[in-house]
């Protein structure tokens, strides 16, 4: 949430209200502003006048935009400081409301409670300070404030906000153990505070209050005691010059004795380590402090170095806007002991207050983001549409440009395909070296390679003795029908035409030879000769010949046969078939357009 720059201490005192105001000055605080009224001279009687005052004084000065903390007397709340285990922050609030549940006993009155951690010491892990007060006292004191048109956004005790002030001014005394008394003596009453290592121990209230000193103000000598001069205001009065039956030195015994029966309270509800603390020091703050000579009369009465504290105006020290310090450094949130007593349904709207500026800042961020995607979206979207704009165009151009190209491809592979024989017949020589060379090597010892040729070589001998025996065995002619047809003229009126992609290329070559024949697996070395054919790595799917083709070549194997009987050595004749794939790729090459027939004009 945003954090406000100005905050507001107020507190209604003996001789008028008093303002501390703090401002935020980047990101520290300017020193306090002091503002003290008085309440005579001003005309302000009632605690109504004082709240009218306070709320003319802000709008002159402009300061109706802070926030305000108020105070609630330290007698309309309890306090206590309890040692609860480490836990998390939803278990330790239900403790404290166990806690504060037997505080508040049996009483079917609405109760406001609040807690706040304080710093470990004194033998505590996890001292947790809680407060209880009656929401209908809460809400009363609330309410003058809001009549007189003063909206408090912090409620605290009076009795913490001195804490709060003492330790501000005084923060070297945060970390010492050793307790000190805090005593602000006000209009209505006076409260003590106990504070050792940072953590309020003790607080009560005083039945000794300013109006006391008032009336003993106002009151007459009596009998045999001088005459008391007029004073105006405390300020006025010295107590080293008071006669020891004076009214004022009476009250101001009172005062002595209220310290020291706080002192034996605070002893006897704390542990035994406490049962005989003496005191290190009392601080005095509040309109009384301002009671010359006061300090020192205590101090030899107590045997207890005593010292009045309150905020610098310049060089004079304020002690009687110590209470409203308190409560400012609390709005701003400076306190070292942040106890605020604001019944939980108005926290809870001040929340949503404070809440709504982030809201609307997240709706107008909300929005101009949107508004900034929506802006880059359409950007994007002009800009994608004259892409595409343009790649359509690109693409009619391509629908006119790609039929001309795939004409000009196929044609280029047609003429390409003309070339085919030459490539072919050109690498037969080469594919013949090879086979011959692996035949060579595939061959073991004592076998005969004695053929190689490409199968029609080897088959049309044989295909020609096939044709001749079925010539001669063909019957007599007997009529017009079994006549053999006639062969196409080549340059008749439709000459057949063969385009050389229809080239017939040499695919299959014929090896014979011969190996030794062994009784026990005739095949063998036939098998093993394939087997390291194979393995060469140029040829695959070899096969042997049926013997039908292989003894229709007998001018191949007679004379061989012959020759190898004279080495009176068994051997197998062989035929085998090696498959050997085309150079050119025939299965890419386009077909010839169909010429259009039609009638010659």
């Amino acid at each position: 949430m945003f954090k406000p720059a100005r905050h507001i201490g107020i507190d209604l005192g003996v001789t008028g209200p008093k303002i501390a105001l703090l401002e935020r000055k980047g990101k520290e605080f300017a020193p306090p502003q002091l503002v003290c009224m008085d309440a005579e001279a001003e005309g302000m009687l009632t605690e109504k006048e004082q709240l009218a005052g306070i709320r003319e004084w802000l709008v002159s000065h402009k300061w109706t935009n802070a926030d305000i903390a108020a105070c609630l007397p330290q007698f309309m709340a309890t306090t206590l400081v309890r040692d609860f285990p480490v836990a998390k922050p939803r278990q330790l609030a239900e403790m404290v409301r166990l806690e504060t549940a037997q505080v508040a006993g049996l009483s079917d009155e609405a109760m406001v409670q609040s807690f706040c951690r304080l710093p470990a010491g004194l033998g505590r892990g996890n001292p947790v300070l809680i407060g209880v007060t009656r929401e209908q006292a809460a809400q009363e004191r609330l309410d003058s404030l809001t009549i007189a048109g003063l909206q408090p956004t912090t409620l605290g005790l009076g009795g913490l906000a001195i804490v709060n002030a003492f330790l501000h001014l005084h923060p070297e005394k945060a970390t010492k153990p050793e307790p000190v008394m805090l005593v602000d003596l006000g209009r209505e009453n006076a409260t003590a505070v106990i504070l050792a290592a940072g953590q309020p121990l003790y607080l009560a209230s005083l039945m000794f209050s300013g109006e006391k000193l008032e009336q003993a103000l106002r009151q007459g000598a009596g009998e045999g005691v001088i005459q008391l001069r007029r004073k105006s205001s405390v300020k006025d009065i010295v107590m080293t010059e008071e006669a020891p039956g004076s009214p004022v030195v009476a009250a101001v015994r009172f005062l002595e004795n209220e310290i020291r029966a706080c002192m034996e309270q605070w002893r006897n509800s704390e542990s035994e380590e406490f049962a005989d603390a003496k005191l290190a020091e009392v601080y005095l703050c509040g309109g009384v402090a301002r009671l010359r000579g006061l300090a020192d009369w205590l101090s030899g009465r107590l045997d207890i170095p005593v010292e009045v504290f309150g905020p610098k105006e310049g060089e004079e020290c304020r002690p009687e806007c110590a209470l409203a310090l308190g409560l400012a450094l609390q709005s701003a949130g400076l306190a070292a002991v942040p106890l605020d007593m604001m019944p939980p349904q108005l926290q809870e709207k001040q929340l949503r207050e404070k809440s709504w500026p982030w809201l609307a800042g997240a709706l107008a961020w909300v929005a101009c983001t949107i508004f900034v995607l929506q802006a880059i979206w359409l950007h994007n979207m002009a800009k994608q549409i004259l892409e595409l704009e343009e790649l359509q165009q690109k693409l009619h151009i391509c629908t006119e440009i790609v039929p001309q190209i795939e004409t000009v491809r196929n044609d280029i592979l047609r003429k390409e395909s003309r070339l085919i024989p030459l490539v072919d017949g050109g690498a037969q020589s080469v594919r013949i070296r090879q086979a011959i060379h692996a035949m060579g090597e595939a061959c073991a010892e004592g076998d005969w390679f004695i053929y190689f040729a490409d199968e029609e070589s080897y088959q049309s001998p044989v295909r020609q003795q096939k044709e001749a025996r079925e010539k001669n065995n063909r019957p007599p002619q007997n009529s017009f029908f079994d006549a053999p047809a006639a062969e196409p003229e080549e340059n008749g009126e439709f000459p057949v035409k063969r385009t050389p992609a229809q080239a017939e290329t040499t695919q299959n070559y014929i090896a014979a030879g011969f190996t030794p024949q062994l009784a026990n697996e005739p095949f063998g070395p036939i098998k093993a000769l394939i087997g390291n054919l194979e393995q060469h790595g140029h040829f695959k799917n070899i096969d042997l010949l049926p013997e039908a083709e292989r003894t229709g070549r007998p001018d191949v194997f007679i004379p061989w046969v012959r020759f190898l009987n004279g080495l009176k050595k068994p051997h197998k004749a062989w035929s085998i078939r090696i498959p050997i794939p085309p150079q050119v790729d025939k299965s890419r090459i386009p077909p010839e357009p169909k010429l259009k027939r039609g009638r010659k004009k």
